[in-house]
């Protein structure tokens, strides 16, 4: 989830267009890909306010108690929404009686998941657990953000940059072991960033190297190469064991999300990456 805070503004205005675009995309003559790619681009959006909301909460201090649970459970109410839409409907339709009040929660269910991240970043810069009158206009910028992920960008980076400067300034008064588990964990996070740079890289070498120019899908290969890298040092470094392993103040779905999850992500990017680059090999540049 790190990396996803890390990003840049222009990144995540990328990342966030192209799900708008496919989202909204139509492969004439291939009902089953339109549908896919319709499902992946408006599922994204969700996920991206999942992994801002998770990694916001994670640095937030234990005084500060905010609904994380509820959050989760609406992202994949969500999900599921998205899904029904996408796959049973042409994006038009109309729910009456009875049948409204789930679409009702629904509607609740997004403005929490929007809300909820925005909280969190507010609740972090006070101190202080903020209400949802603090977060209002940070909220509007979740919502326009084509527009507001300009400004929110740099204060979710910043939040890092705080973390890791705290980290700096303290380091000559821990023990040696301490410096040498900061050192690893910085390690670690250069891996991790190399894994998630070279995943974003081929996001964007697929996707535009497909749908607008036939050369961009070089990015691909390079993308694959940057995440391998990051793998291969991963690897090295036998950071394999301790990379599953449960912190002694990890609660169990945050493991979940923490370890589990994002590793099996990686690995089913691994596999796509693999089968991308096989058939561009084989196929060349279509």
């Amino acid at each position: 989830m790190r990396f996803i805070l890390r990003l840049k503004h222009w990144q995540t205005f990328l990342l966030l267009m192209t799900a708008a675009v496919l989202s909204d995309f139509t492969l004439i003559g291939n009902p089953t890909v339109t549908k896919i790619l319709s499902f992946a681009g408006g599922v994204f959006y969700f996920v991206w306010l999942l992994m801002i909301g998770h990694g916001l909460y994670q640095r937030l201090p234990r005084k500060i108690e905010l609904n994380y649970n509820l959050f989760v459970i609406n992202v994949f109410i969500m999900l599921v929404v998205v899904a029904v839409i996408k796959t049973l409907t042409d994006g038009v339709f109309s729910l009456k009686g009875l049948a409204a009040l789930p679409g009702f929660y629904a509607v609740y269910a997004l403005l929490h998941i929007m809300m909820f991240p925005v909280r969190c970043l507010r609740s972090y810069e006070k101190g202080a657990e903020a209400d949802v009158g603090d977060c209002l206009g940070e909220f509007f910028l979740i919502v326009l953000w084509p527009i507001g992920i300009w400004f929110l960008q740099p204060r979710i980076n910043s939040v890092l940059v705080k973390e890791e400067n705290v980290l700096l300034n303290d380091v000559d008064k821990f023990p040696e072991s301490a410096v040498k588990d900061i050192n690893h964990v910085v390690e670690i996070v250069n891996i991790n960033r190399l894994i998630g740079y070279g995943i974003l890289l081929f996001l964007i070498g697929f996707f535009t190297g497909m749908f607008w120019i036939k050369y961009l899908q070089l990015l691909v290969p390079i993308g694959t190469l940057m995440t391998f890298t990051g793998i291969f040092f991963y690897f090295k470094e036998g950071h394999f064991a301790t990379g599953f392993a449960r912190g002694p103040k990890e609660d169990g779905l945050t493991y979940f999300w923490n370890t589990i999850v994002l590793k099996f992500w990686t690995f089913c990017f691994v596999i796509w990456m693999i089968s991308a680059n096989v058939t561009l090999i084989v196929r060349g540049i279509v």
